[in-house]
Formats: C-alpha cells, structure tokens, sequence
C-alpha cells in the first residue's frame, strides 16, 4: 500500500499527483476519498483542484450525519440536502493528519483514462439527480472507484458490514465495525466534515 503522508509535508504528496489520481485522507476512525483534478490557477494563486462527495447534514445545526450512531437514521440522505459532488482545494479538504495517493484498485479495476475521469466527474457535478449520500451505496469512496475504476465499492463498508452482522446487523454495529476496522488497520472509508469556504471552482 502506498504510504501516508503528514500535513507538514504536504508538498511530498502534492508534487506527486496526477490528473484521476485517488486520494485518501485519514481522518481517525474514517477516511475521506476525493479524485485529483489538477492544477488551477486563480488570482495569482495556485491550487490543487480535487473533486469529492461532500458528507450529508443535518440543515438547523450542520451534524455530520454519519458520526451520530443512530438506529433512525436513514441511509439514504438526499432530503437532508448533503452529499453532492463538488470541486474544492485539496488544501480546504486537507487541513491536518495525513493523507497519500492511492490507487489500489488498479490491479483489479483498470482505470479509465484520465480525461474520461475528469468528464465524468463534470457530468456528474452538472447532474443533479448525482446528488445525495448513502452510507452503504453512494458514500465518496463509491463516488472515487466508480470516477477512476468503474466499480461502485467500498471496501470499509464491505468490511463494517461484514463485522456489524455479527456484532448485531444494526446501524450502530456498522459505526462500530468501521472502528474496528481502523483498530485493526484495514482499509478505511467514509466523509469529511466540510466548514464553508470562500473559496470554490468554477466549472
């Protein structure tokens, strides 16, 4: 497996992205997937142009649906007005903890040629019936297999559900599962929580 990166050398990782390029972010007991888009330049400035499955939440208060382990919840989210696909700065994304470029799923998935990631992705941004998260079918690591490797996989679900059905088949027991998976240090998966930012793509 490639390894992880640290924010304080954030220019290791950036310097070797490539257009399509799946990236993940460690966030403890989750991670966070997005897909390299490329350079962009604004204003003088340059940035690092990601596009990723926003996490879903709650409108009055902004809580991260998938960090409350709730029976009641839905795992389909589309009403609460989260999860679209959108394109940030890898930099408002990735603020601390680690993060490297991984593209596993290459030996078993060929991936599409760039370009045809980056068009699907803009298809996708442009669509908005694209819009809305499942926890279990459309969470952003679905989203980043599905732009490069044309598979909808998850392979920390895959994992939490396996664990879960023995720990009980509820919801919760997949929130724990997916724990146990960081525990145990398997593969990893799930959203991050997004502040609102000043900064945002054009088309």
């Amino acid at each position: 497996m490639p390894e992880w990166v640290e924010f304080s050398k954030k220019e290791q990782l950036l310097k070797s992205l490539q257009p399509g390029d799946r990236i993940e972010f460690d966030r403890g007991v989750y991670c966070h997937w997005a897909i390299f888009i490329g350079l962009d330049y604004q204003n003088g400035s340059t940035y690092y142009k990601i596009a990723h499955r926003t996490h879903p939440t709650y409108a009055d208060n902004e809580i991260p649906i998938f960090m409350i382990a709730s029976t009641s919840i839905p795992s389909s989210t589309q009403s609460l007005g989260g999860g679209a696909i959108r394109y940030d700065d890898i930099l408002h994304v990735w603020t601390k903890g680690r993060a490297r470029k991984n593209n596993s799923l290459d030996s078993k998935y060929p991936p599409r040629h760039p370009d045809k990631i980056l068009a699907m992705i803009e298809a996708m941004i442009d669509n908005p019936s694209q819009n809305g998260y499942n926890l279990l079918k459309d969470n952003c690591e679905h989203f980043a297999n599905v732009a490069r490797n044309d598979t909808s996989t998850s392979q920390q679900v895959d994992r939490g559900l396996s664990i879960a059905s023995i720990v009980g088949g509820t919801l919760v027991g997949v929130f724990g599962a997916i724990a146990i998976a960081k525990a145990i240090n398997t593969s990893k998966e799930s959203d991050d929580e997004e502040e609102p930012t000043q900064y945002r793509y054009g088309r």
